[in-house]
């Protein structure tokens, strides 16, 4: 952690995203709030392209006033690869839980160029880790195979058939 409270992940992603051979590249995460639209334009613009809407919604929703990642426990983080935004990822306070103390992990993106360097999973990664003093469960909404089987990789639990959320991670303290 660094004296301003961002984690540098450079040397935790170091090895997976340059041989030897190549030079380092920095990565580092920082949380969003204000967020920056010009940096998350190209998350946006490249999640619509997938067909993926939720980064739209998280845009709406933060300019409403409606999901402002501001209450306890919340943030909304990017990673950065040399100053580019290429991945967000975002935690709420979950108050439709009938478990107390349930947090919700949503709007977690990668550029697809970025995928399968282990990105996504050190977001995640982070945003546990922030969570572990807030909340006792995390949550999360996903309908896509591949995405859904990230999760459960990462130590998520299908949830009930009937439940709102399609994953559930019960947090050691």
């Amino acid at each position: 952690m660094s004296s301003d409270g961002r984690l540098n992940c450079s040397r935790k992603l170091a090895h997976v995203l340059a041989p030897a051979h190549k030079a380092v590249v920095t990565m580092e995460t920082r949380v969003l709030i204000p967020p920056s639209w010009v940096e998350l334009a190209s998350l946006i613009s490249a999640s619509r392209e997938e067909g993926f809407l939720f980064l739209v919604r998280l845009e709406h929703e933060y300019l409403s006033g409606k999901v402002r990642y501001d209450g306890s426990g919340e943030t909304l983080l990017g990673v950065f690869e040399n100053s580019r935004l290429i991945a967000v990822g975002g935690l709420t306070q979950e108050t439709d839980s009938d478990v107390p103390c349930t947090g919700r992990v949503r709007d977690v993106y990668v550029l697809p160029e970025c995928r399968l360097r282990g990105i996504g999973k050190a977001l995640l990664a982070e945003l546990e880790r922030r969570a572990r003093p807030h909340f006792k469960v995390l949550v999360l909404r996903t309908s896509g195979v591949a995405i859904a089987r990230f999760y459960e990789r990462v130590g998520y639990s299908r949830a009930k058939a009937n439940s709102a959320y399609s994953h559930r991670r019960v947090l050691a303290s």
